[in-house]
């Protein structure tokens, strides 16, 4: 197709010096167009994480009726058991009826006494739905501060009981 002379002719054609080294040391330039897709990535990632957030923020309420009183933040009361009534040193027990309405598997563990569930006592249950317990502390001169701890996979609550020295009221609250 080619003869001899026109090959060696083609392969003699050489570009100068300068020009060669120029465009050897040349980069090429990337142009604008490529940031759309690495900027819509970005967002898309953004989405993604405040999503997840917020998701994974939703606040644990766990609605609590505490000796009969709905425990909203806290509930002053008396212990007016039938022993105490009798006779105060007789019961070596106070017994606090709580009622729960949990919406999902919840860990109750309490840091003083135990809490009853369906005659049985426990420091700690698994419990879900709708649920009726008592919490029972050991009366002792000095009442130390009682927590019962509601722990779900949406969080976490806890109800911190005291008793007031001067009137022998206590106080429940929960955060």
């Amino acid at each position: 197709m080619f003869n001899k002379s026109q090959v060696e002719v083609y392969q003699n054609i050489k570009a100068p010096e300068e020009l060669f080294d120029k465009v050897v040391s040349s980069k090429p330039k990337k142009t604008k167009i490529y940031l759309i897709p690495l900027v819509s990535s970005l967002a898309a990632c953004l989405v993604l994480i405040f999503g997840v957030a917020t998701f994974l923020s939703k606040d644990f309420t766990v609605d609590v009726t505490f000796n009969g009183q709905s425990l909203t933040d806290s509930v002053v009361f008396y212990d007016i058991s039938p022993a105490k009534a009798f006779d105060m040193r007789s019961s070596s027990e106070l017994c606090l009826p709580i009622e729960l309405k949990l919406d999902g598997k919840t860990e109750i563990s309490v840091s003083e006494g135990a809490v009853v569930i369906d005659s049985q006592r426990k420091t700690s249950a698994t419990l879900e739905g709708e649920v009726s317990l008592i919490w029972e502390i050991q009366r002792t001169s000095d009442f130390p501060q009682c927590v019962m701890t509601l722990e779900s996979s949406e969080g976490k609550a806890e109800i911190t009981l005291t008793q007031n020295e001067a009137d022998g009221s206590f106080t429940a609250k929960i955060n």
